[in-house]
């Protein structure tokens, strides 16, 4: 394999390197580590394409090569068992893998979700004016940035993140809910719309007491049952806001409008898969599912 003409955002890995090279660079940008090697066919043919991205995208991201001939040992401790291999880092953390060769516009696909864009740099500016209580003029930069850069796969969740901090979370779970399937369902969007309808449950929430009473009033009703979880969440109360939320789907089932599993998943995914009410929880919801 010729080594590359030289370019800055090119580099090679060694062991003792690859911690300054790619964990520390990955929290100021994103950083594609490709695991090569010279006896491998696929390496050879996927090695021009990285190079050649590297260069037309100009600094927004380092490509950083690892010889997993001459460093069998340092790749396998990673996880390495195959090349190619190719991993892209973000804040030290791997975001993204694709095992085996790719094309050029698959891999131009995958870096464009995490490069930095000028609409990302107009949405920065835009959420500095949120922070400074300019919630109007925010949304309405957002919104720009929204039209001038559709495919910006950053930009529906700054739109909806501001609208939920801009006190307006029903807007935002609307919004999430009226965007292409494929879109509305990637889990960070998905995510939110299920945190937005709690916030817009709790809003105008009557007291505890009275959303019991209606509760005992019509067991089969779905909204008081909703916005007592909603209420429990928003006092912290997340182990009686998860048991709520399962007695009712176990009891009503589920609507579009109340999203009971939505905001289920949502509660399992902030709290992570390891959390011992997950693990509890999770078995008996792929129950009542099936």
């Amino acid at each position: 394999m010729p080594d590359p003409a030289p370019c800055p955002w090119i580099a090679e890995a060694t062991p003792e390197s690859f911690p300054r090279l790619v964990l520390e660079n990955s929290r100021k940008g994103p950083v594609l580590v490709n695991f090569w090697a010279r006896y491998a066919g696929p390496c050879l043919r996927l090695w021009p394409v990285l190079e050649r991205l590297a260069r037309d995208y100009g600094g927004r991201f380092l490509l950083v090569n690892l010889d997993c001939g001459r460093h069998a040992d340092f790749a396998r401790g990673l996880g390495v068992t195959s090349v190619p291999l190719l991993r892209l880092y973000r804040d030290g953390e791997v975001r993204e893998t694709v095992h085996g060769y790719e094309g050029e516009q698959p891999l131009r696909r995958l870096l464009d979700r995490h490069v930095p864009r000028p609409s990302d740099r107009a949405a920065a500016l835009a959420l500095r004016r949120l922070e400074a209580g300019e919630p109007e003029p925010a949304l309405a930069a957002l919104r720009e940035a929204l039209a001038a850069d559709p495919d910006n796969p950053r930009l529906p969740a700054a739109y909806a993140k501001a609208l939920i901090r801009a006190g307006r979370p029903a807007e935002a779970a609307a919004w999430i809910a009226g965007l292409p399937r494929a879109l509305r369902e990637r889990e960070d969007l998905d995510t939110l719309r299920g945190h937005a309808a709690f916030l817009a449950a709790a809003a105008d929430a009557p007291d505890e007491a009275t959303l019991r009473e209606a509760i005992a009033a019509d067991p089969s009703a779905i909204e008081p049952r909703f916005r007592l979880a909603a209420v429990q969440l928003r006092a912290d109360r997340i182990d009686e806001a998860l048991d709520t939320l399962l007695e009712t789907l176990r009891e009503c089932g589920d609507t579009d409008e109340h999203d009971v599993l939505r905001g289920l998943v949502a509660l399992f995914r902030m709290l992570g898969p390891d959390d011992p009410r997950v693990r509890r929880l999770r078995p008996r919801v792929a129950e009542l599912l099936r």
